[in-house]
């Protein structure tokens, strides 16, 4: 299931529980692809719970490989107009080099800062950093 929070724009949420069926992906992707179009700074904290079950190693495949190409095809617009992109996740469930890989990982494949929080407080005081530095 995916719930998407807009009311603290330009700080946006979207929630995942469990793995994303493709037609929630879109959902999202749909939204973000919204964000871009409004061409306003706007910075995204993504909840992730971390219970995925064996079963849905496809769909959570297949629900990633959807983002990658969309998000190769936004990339530009992305990085300019995605100030950051704060991950909140349960750490302990993520190894120390997972936890240094996601920074860079998400940067390169979205193109904008990306960093991972154990709580929505720290992300959310790092979003409104990375949006401060446009001022």
């Amino acid at each position: 299931m995916i719930e998407i929070e807009e009311q603290n724009h330009p700080i946006v949420s979207v929630k995942f529980e469990g793995v994303a069926t493709l037609e929630e992906t879109e959902a999202y992707l749909s939204q973000f692809t919204d964000w871009l179009s409004r061409e306003k700074p706007f910075g995204l904290i993504l909840y992730r719970s971390n219970s995925e079950d064996g079963e849905d190693v496809d769909r959570a495949k297949q629900s990633h490989e959807l983002v990658v190409r969309w998000a190769k095809q936004y990339k530009p617009q992305i990085a300019q107009y995605c100030m950051g992109m704060a991950v909140v996740s349960d750490l302990s469930q993520m190894s120390e080099r997972q936890q240094q890989m996601a920074p860079k990982a998400l940067g390169v494949l979205f193109g904008c800062p990306g960093q991972v929080f154990d709580n929505s407080t720290d992300a959310e005081q790092w979003l409104q950093q990375q949006l401060n530095q446009l001022n």
